[in-house]
């Protein structure tokens, strides 16, 4: 079906602009699924546009070390800037922290000798994406905002980490959102929560896929071996809102079910300790992940659980759907915009690890998926494919206010 579509649709129609794309971080150093995202929409920007990427550097913290500039593959053009080394086992606040005094001088310097077109903001809540967006703002160059996520996990905090919270809201990230030409965000329930939190006009635009790299067969992954039985995966980070402690709920009260291998590093946040601790072998922690063995991981396991409280998209789950494995996963985020009866996702409601544990045993007992589902698969894929994505956002960017 996608083969046959008229390709014109997916030409850019807009003139060549230079665009300034910001984000919280940037391949190698990615924490998140984010990394991935703003790799490919990146990529083929620079296709028809001159790109710069501007991100934040997490890989190393300095008071005085000043920006460094690389060509990432394909020639692209990254600037990254350190961040303030704060807070060093407080993971969650990892790539949340402004740039240091250095770096920030370096941000205004580099964007006023590059002088972009427009911008392309991604992220809420980063205060390298809200210091480099008021830059933007005070040299009057307009900017594109779009929302992965809203932040939550300061809801779990102390009273003062909240009560600093909603200064940095209020002083800081209103600013940024309200200061934007127009503001995207990559699911319909999260361009509603947008809309609402801020109180403005908020279009949607999916994140596009890119599969996972598939083919490799595998034995083991690092020191884990992987057993011939079946087994049930997972992926993500170690916080709250993914849900993962849902997810040994359901295996806990239901030793029918196959252990899970998790893919993450869960060593890094309480969070994942405390599930480590109380695992008692049903949740298999792997440890950090490449994408290919990640993929394989994936491809030879009986399905893939996406047990999130909440998900402003949840790219997992697509992912695994590239890798033609079953999916459970919670009614939040893109996948609720494009599951329907003939996709192999089973969605059940965040947070009740009892219809986790019954969605799982219905999807094991449902084997592998029919040529049907993977046809459907392939046509939700083909909507999120990267070169239409990169089209709306073209226009997008092309449709803001002139300078």
């Amino acid at each position: 079906m996608g083969s046959k579509r008229d390709t014109t649709a997916r030409k850019s129609i807009v003139a060549r602009m230079r665009i300034a794309v910001v984000v919280p971080e940037f391949p190698p150093y990615t924490i998140g699924g984010g990394g991935v995202v703003f790799e490919a929409l990146s990529r083929r920007l620079q296709g028809r546009h001159e790109v710069r990427v501007f991100t934040a550097d997490d890989s190393t913290r300095s008071w005085h070390r000043p920006r460094t500039v690389d060509q990432f593959e394909q020639k692209l053009t990254v600037v990254r800037y350190p961040l303030l080394p704060m807070f060093p086992r407080e993971p969650s606040l990892r790539t949340v922290l402004p740039p240091n005094p250095r770096a920030a001088l370096d941000i205004w310097r580099d964007l006023s000798a590059w002088d972009p077109d427009v911008a392309h903001v991604h992220g809420l809540g980063y205060a390298f994406v809200d210091f480099t967006a008021a830059i933007l703002r005070r040299m009057k160059i307009p900017y594109l905002l779009t929302d992965h996520g809203i932040p939550a996990s300061f809801a779990e905090r102390s009273l003062f980490v909240r009560n600093c919270y909603r200064i940095y809201h209020n002083l800081a990230l209103k600013r940024t959102v309200r200061g934007a030409g127009r503001v995207t965000a990559v699911s319909t329930q999260e361009t509603e929560l947008c809309a609402r939190e801020f109180e403005t006009k908020v279009l949607t635009i999916p994140n596009g896929i890119t599969p996972l790299p598939l083919g490799q067969s595998m034995s083991s992954i690092g020191s884990i071996d992987i057993p011939v039985a079946p087994y049930l995966s997972a992926a993500g980070r170690f916080a709250p809102h993914k849900g993962f402690d849902v997810l040994l709920e359901a295996l806990l009260s239901t030793p029918k079910l196959p252990p899970c291998y998790i893919a993450g590093d869960w060593k890094a946040s309480e969070y994942g300790r405390s599930l480590h601790a109380r695992s008692r072998g049903r949740i298999v922690f792997v440890g950090p992940l490449n994408r290919r063995d990640l993929g394989s991981l994936f491809a030879h396991s009986a399905a893939v659980v996406v047990p999130s409280r909440s998900e402003p998209f949840g790219l997992v789950g697509f992912e695994a759907l590239t890798a033609h494995v079953r999916v459970v996963a919670t009614r939040t985020g893109g996948l609720f915009d494009f599951a329907n009866q003939h996709i192999p996702a089973l969605l059940v409601e965040p947070g009740n690890s009892q219809e986790l544990a019954d969605a799982i045993i219905c999807t094991l007992e449902k084997g592998p998926i029919s040529d049907v589902e993977a046809n459907a698969c392939a046509e939700m894929l083909d909507r999120l494919n990267w070169d239409d994505i990169t089209v709306r956002y073209e226009r997008e960017l092309a449709s803001l206010p002139a300078r």
